[in-house]
């Protein structure tokens, strides 16, 4: 749309002003702004793509795949099976110190938190289909397969030790049930409520998986002195005094412009801290606060507008169309939560730390808003392969 153009274009220009009043040299000016330039052309032009049924069940069967594979390097991270000579599989390293010696993987991502993040946002993603058995309408074994990927990515939680999405994933669970309403399939539910219990069961006469990573960095949280300011302040959150730090940074920031965003490390840690911070700590661990400090109030209004603009149109979308038992209802909820836990979560991560991260989660968006222009529509086209697994062999779903 034009106005989101519009905002695109301010918003990077918002970045090449930031920088050319920014101190550092020309190379890492123009390679920043070169990256930031590449990550919003890519998105602009992936959400104009306009994708079909079949397209969206590959999309979420290929995203699968990758998941799969992500899950095995965060099992030989975390267990050390082998040392990886190769950068796409990559290993921890033996210099790795660990918060409470306790181990953790951060999968392809290079990251726990982002890992543990993609893991909560594929659960988003799948589980309205699952329980309301939309999925099993386009194959058993597309069911199977969700069902598998929902297992793994509860277990990469598990192994990234990042406690806010096991927190949060309860709270995913129910808002789904609810935002399905009638459409939840009961059936499913209960055996889904039996197969967790099971395997709580099972796990507790004889450890699969070790949950205890929770509680042992749970250990300094006084549950009885933790309050709404104490979290917001980040004391509660690890984050006391990099937030601190950042809300200093945001009383000095102006409101047209920023620090700059810059794809070079040191220079990104430099933005945040004014020097690089022994301890390895590159920024705030909170997207809000960083991006005032990289873009200014205009630009952070901008960055933030995108996603809860999307999601506001998607959200009156599902609201539109939930009473419709068909699979792209269910992807369009499940992106719906995907977006509402991963803004919630940015509170305390930040996807755009990491270029690796940043361009995930903008074609992620980007598949949102085509799924959004697709289900706006009135008719919506099933390919021909796919006939024979909707309404009763029609090529179209009327929405």
């Amino acid at each position: 749309r034009k106005p989101v153009l519009f905002l695109t274009v301010i918003f990077l220009f918002i970045q090449c002003c930031s920088l050319i009043y920014s101190r550092t040299p020309t190379n890492l000016k123009i390679s920043s702004a070169a990256c930031l330039f590449n990550f919003f052309f890519l998105f602009y032009y992936s959400s104009k793509i306009r994708l079909d049924a079949d397209k969206y069940i590959k999309i979420v069967q290929v995203t699968g795949i990758y998941f799969c594979y992500m899950f095995v390097n965060a099992l030989n991270q975390r267990y050390e099976y082998f040392l990886s000579p190769f950068d796409f599989f990559p290993n921890i390293g033996p210099d790795a110190t660990w918060e409470l010696d306790i181990p953790r993987a951060a999968g392809t991502l290079g990251n726990f938190e982002y890992y543990a993040e993609y893991s909560i946002s594929l659960i988003a993603l799948c589980l309205p289909g699952v329980l309301s058995g939309t999925f099993k309408k386009i194959s058993k074994t597309c069911m199977f397969f969700c069902i598998g990927l929902l297992g793994l990515a509860l277990l990469a939680i598990v192994l990234s030790g990042t406690r806010s999405s096991i927190l949060l994933l309860p709270f995913l669970v129910v808002l789904t049930i609810i935002l399905l309403n009638r459409r939840t399939n009961i059936k499913n539910l209960a055996i889904g409520i039996a197969g967790i219990s099971l395997f709580f069961v099972i796990n507790s006469a004889h450890t699969i998986v070790d949950f205890s990573i929770f509680t042992k960095r749970s250990e300094d949280v006084d549950m009885k002195h933790v309050s709404l300011e104490s979290v917001m302040s980040g004391k509660d959150m690890n984050r006391g005094e990099i937030f601190a730090y950042g809300f200093e940074k945001m009383k000095k920031a102006n409101l047209f412009l920023g620090e700059g965003f810059f794809a070079n490390r040191n220079q990104y840690v430099l933005s945040h801290f004014d020097r690089i911070d022994p301890n390895g700590i590159p920024d705030y661990h909170n997207l809000y606060m960083s991006s005032v400090v990289l873009w200014g109030y205009l630009g952070a209004a901008i960055l933030v507008f995108f996603f809860f603009y999307t999601m506001y149109r998607g959200f009156r979308l599902y609201f539109k169309l939930r009473k419709q038992n068909f699979f792209l209802v269910d992807l369009l909820l499940g992106f719906n939560l995907l977006f509402l836990f991963f803004m919630i979560n940015q509170f305390k991560i930040q996807f755009i730390r990491d270029s690796n991260y940043f361009m995930l989660t903008l074609i992620l968006l980007s598949f949102y808003n085509a799924l959004i222009y697709l289900l706006s529509k009135q008719i919506v086209v099933i390919p021909t392969q796919q006939v024979k697994l909707y309404e009763n062999s029609s090529t179209t779903h009327h929405v």
